[in-house]
């Protein structure tokens, strides 16, 4: 369930042939992986943040691609081929729209 008109979902992200769409909805909330060309499902992963509309980004890692998705009090990283949590960080300010990024220099 949504409140307002911020819509049921954040912005698609492509990546190596998979669609992600990150649904943290008031309950159901998941993490889901598509494939792009055919739309079926790859993963899903159930999250337990309450509503908010981040998009989550890509990380490339040493150990493979991670999601990176923010949720209202946590920022998370998951496997982009396996959906497998690999960590997670807490107290982030309470937020309806975060999104992670990052920059390297050089």
């Amino acid at each position: 369930e949504f409140r307002r008109v911020l819509f049921r979902s954040t912005s698609p992200v492509l990546a190596d042939g998979l669609v992600i769409l990150q649904r943290d909805l008031r309950s159901d909330a998941k993490l889901l992986v598509l494939d792009a060309k055919s739309g079926s499902l790859v993963w899903e992963k159930k999250r337990e943040d309450h509503t908010s509309y981040g998009t989550p980004a890509l990380w490339d890692t040493p150990n493979g691609k991670q999601i990176v998705a923010a949720g209202s009090t946590k920022l998370k990283g998951y496997d982009l081929k396996t959906g497998t949590e690999k960590w997670v960080l807490n107290g982030i300010p309470r937020c309806r729209a975060p999104h992670p990024w990052w920059w390297t220099a050089g």
